[in-house]
Order: C-alpha cells, then sequence, then structure tokens
C-alpha cells in the first residue's frame, strides 16, 4: 500500500510511517491514538502498519502532525523525530497547514510552541452559545474522612480497584441467534416512529446522522470541519447532546434533534467526551480528563455545576445513567484491552464492580426498565454482545458473528438492541431482537457507522 497523502511530501510521509511501524507495537500504537483522541478501531486498515498509514493521513489533514509528534515524544522519548522535507512546494503546504517542523534539536520546541497557539486559538474563538461550566467538587472530595469511591483502590499502576465482589455467573446463550436478516421484514418489528442518532465515520470527519428504524430516511445533522460523534438523545427525544473538536479540543454539545441550534455547554482547556442525560432531563454525565486520568462527571444543565464522582488509578469512560436516575454505570479500562463494567451512586458512593475477567467489557447500556445491562465484551473470542442485571448476575450473550459487534443500545420498549458490527468489513448499523435474536441490517456504506443510539 502506498504511502501517498494528499499534499504531504511523499518522501517525509514514509519516514513518518517507518518510525511508527518501526519503533510502536499494537498495543504502543493503540495508547499513542487514544492519548490523541482516535479510535484505533475506526481507521481502515487490517493491521498495525496500515493503521499507522492511515493515522498519519488523519492527523495531517487536521492540521496537527505536530500533536502527532509531541504523542510520540510523550510515549516514546527515544524514538528520533524523522526530519521534514526542505522542497519550497512543501514549505507553502506546511505553512497553510500551520505546521512549523523544523529539523533538528528545534523541533521540539517548535512542536510545543504550535499546540500552545492551537489551544489559545480554540478557546479565542467560540464558535457558538458557550455556557461557561464551574467545577466543584462533591463533598467526598473535600472531607478526607469521608468514603470516596475508589480512594484507596488502585495502586497507580492501572490496577483494578476493589469494591465488593461481583456476583458473575456462567454465561447463558439466548435461544435463537440467528443469522442477520439481510432486509427481509423481521417477525417483530420494532417500534414505529423512532429515530436512530448514528456517527458515519469517514477518512476525513465523523457526523452525526439519524435513521428510521426500517433503514429509510437517513438525514445528516452535523456539518462541520472537527469532529462530531457521541450523540445521546435527552429523556423526551427532541434534543441530541454529543461531543465535538470544532473548535479546538473535546466538548460537549447540545442540538434539536433535526440538527438545528446547535450549542456547546463546556469551554475548558481538557477534553469532555460521551454525554449521555439523566432521565429528568436536567444534567449530564460525561467523563473527562481534567485531572489527567479520565474520570466521570456530572453536570446540570440548569446551574452549570460540574461535579467529579470518581478519582481512581486508571481511565473510567462511557458513563450511562440508569432509568430511575439512582445509579450510573460506566467503563472502568484496565488497560488498552481490558476493562469491567462498575456502577456507582449518582452522588459518587458505593462503587460497585459487575465484571471481572481479563478480557474486555465495554460500553454498558441500561434497559428501559432497568433489569437488565447490555454490552459488548471479548470474553468468547472477538467482541459480541452481551447482558446482565444490575448486580452483574446472569451474563448472557446475545449476538453470535464470526465478526466482532459494539455498542448496544435499547429500544424504549426493551425488546431490541441496535449496535454496529464489522462483519461485512466496515462497520454497519444492525438491530437485533434480544429474545430471539432475529436480526436485520439497516446501513450498507463504504464509511464506518457507529456510536448509535436509539431515540427513547
Amino acid at each position: 500500500m502506498s504511502n501517498r497523502i494528499e499534499g504531504l511530501d511523499p518522501q517525509y510521509a514514509a519516514r513518518l510511517h517507518k518510525m511508527l511501524d518501526r519503533f510502536f507495537n499494537e498495543q504502543e500504537l493503540r495508547s499513542l491514538m487514544f492519548g490523541l483522541g482516535v479510535e484505533y478501531d475506526s481507521l481502515a486498515g487490517a493491521g498495525k502498519s496500515d493503521k499507522a498509514r492511515e493515522l498519519i493521513g488523519y492527523m495531517f489533514r487536521r492540521g496537527h502532525l505536530d500533536k502527532l509528534l509531541l504523542g510520540v515524544n510523550q510515549e516514546r522519548p527515544n524514538v528520533p523525530w524523522p526530519y521534514p522535507p526542505i522542497n519550497e512546494p512543501f514549505k507553502e503546504r506546511v505553512q497553510k497547514n500551520n505546521l512549523l517542523l523544523i529539523g533538528g534539536a528545534i523541533v521540539g520546541v517548535a512542536v510545543v510552541l504550535i499546540a500552545a497557539f492551537l489551544i489559545i486559538q480554540g478557546l479565542n474563538d467560540d464558535g457558538g452559545e458557550t455556557i461557561t461550566p464551574t467545577f466543584t467538587p462533591n463533598v467526598n472530595e473535600i472531607t478526607q474522612e469521608s468514603e470516596t469511591p475508589g480512594e484507596n483502590s488502585g495502586d497507580g499502576n492501572g490496577s483494578s480497584p476493589n469494591p465488593d465482589d461481583p456476583t458473575e455467573e456462567p454465561e447463558e446463550p439466548v435461544n435463537g441467534g440467528s443469522d442477520e436478516n439481510n432486509g427481509t421484514t423481521p417477525q417483530n418489528l420494532p417500534p414505529a416512529g423512532k429515530l436512530l442518532a448514528y456517527v458515519q465515520d469517514s477518512a476525513t470527519n465523523k457526523e452525526i446522522f439519524t435513521i428510521q428504524t426500517d433503514g429509510s430516511g437517513i438525514r445528516q445533522l452535523t456539518n462541520t470541519a472537527g469532529q462530531n460523534w457521541a450523540p445521546s438523545w435527552s429523556p423526551d427525544g427532541t434534543r441530541i447532546a454529543f461531543t465535538s473538536d470544532r473548535d479546538g479540543n473535546n466538548e460537549l454539545y447540545i442540538m434539536n434533534a433535526d440538527g438545528s441550534n446547535q450549542q456547546r455547554l463546556t469551554n475548558s482547556t481538557h477534553s469532555e467526551w460521551f454525554p449521555s442525560w439523566s432521565p429528568d432531563g436536567n444534567a449530564l454525565v460525561f467523563y473527562s480528563d481534567l485531572y489527567g486520568n479520565r474520570d466521570i462527571f456530572t453536570m446540570n444543565l440548569s446551574t452549570n455545576q460540574i461535579v467529579r464522582l470518581t478519582s481512581n488509578a486508571a481511565n473510567e469512560t462511557y458513563p450511562t445513567w440508569s432509568p430511575d436516575g439512582s445509579k450510573i454505570a460506566f467503563t472502568y479500562e484496565i488497560d488498552e484491552n481490558t476493562a469491567d463494567i462498575y456502577v456507582v451512586n449518582s452522588d459518587g458512593t458505593n462503587l460497585t464492580q459487575l465484571t471481572s475477567n481479563t478480557k474486555g467489557n465495554w460500553f454498558p447500556a441500561w434497559s428501559p426498565d432497568g433489569s437488565l445491562i447490555a454490552f459488548h465484551s471479548d470474553r468468547g473470542g472477538n467482541y459480541q454482545l452481551y447482558t446482565m442485571r444490575p448486580d452483574g448476575s446472569n451474563p448472557t450473550r446475545i449476538s453470535f458473528s464470526p465478526a466482532n459487534d459494539y455498542d448496544a443500545s435499547w429500544s424504549s420498549d426493551g425488546n431490541w438492541i441496535v449496535f454496529n458490527s464489522d462483519r461485512t468489513g466496515t462497520r454497519e448499523i444492525y438491530i437485533i431482537h434480544v429474545s430471539t435474536g432475529e436480526e436485520v441490517r439497516l446501513t450498507n456504506n463504504s464509511v464506518n457507522d457507529k456510536w448509535v443510539e436509539w431515540q427513547p
């Protein structure tokens, strides 16, 4: 496969690719991309070498090669940086993309200056209505004697917290598990009149779309130079919260269900990801790197007050509120490949571990009645969909595809789950009946369709 990237000097692109391919194994490349806010599986290619090439193009097209090199230096300080080409046409392209890459020892200083400039520029360009949050610690953070979730948990090296032992039982396969329907009409129809919000992830951008549950009526809601992803419906189905980096770094935004009235909710020098609504529609839960690691926070939409709920040694991600509003489920990332599902009270107390194995358990999603939590796990080899009770018991496998199935979201009647799968090469959207295993494919695109959520 060619290293050619439009607008980037081919020799320099080849040297960049050689640097990543030679000095980073797959796990290290995943870690690098994670720090850059890029999902490894979202880039095209089947192996590490292809992913490295796609990462270079992805960062170059956004004018962020400086951030890539800075990330390389942070991950592997002894890796030699490739010298940029010195031909005049490329110099013009470098200037056009705000990349001040200079050979030798000046490179490190230039990278830091550019990164600082981009951050300041992003902070000065609001690009929409901004609601400035106030960061207020909860009582667990203020009082030393209080019972902070995970306060004595973890050894600082990414180890798991030590709450109550989970009650995980051997998984039970669901009856049925039929093959995908390939567009035929299912016997049990999902709720009519509801939309699915999802992300089309192309090589150049991420944009949010909606689609009907029969695969028709695709509508694009966002169209910006930055990435727009992680859509989350409000409880009444009239608004969508999401993450976007259109103003420089990842912030929380909100818009109407038709894409109108897009407003920024947060405005910080850090990143905020994956919002999820409280059942009463008055707050969002999300994760942020405000204090270094990625922790779980809530934001009151009336007062803009932000409260930190978790403070553990590892990253906590993908939070979601229980239907009764009393608990929040989330993913505790032990490392790039290992993660477990936890729940915590909505005030940050009573941290409880639900899964416990050496594999990845990701992206929890509560059923509408709160009786089950869906998630995806590779405990059986590849990633498949599972459900479990809110106490972690009775894990049951739902999907049985030869590829990977990700990111479950429930229909309002609790009978169907929408998800995305890479079984055809790119990620496409499917729905599956929880009881029968009956599946229907909804999209068929050349780009990845992912992070899908069912309208309440």
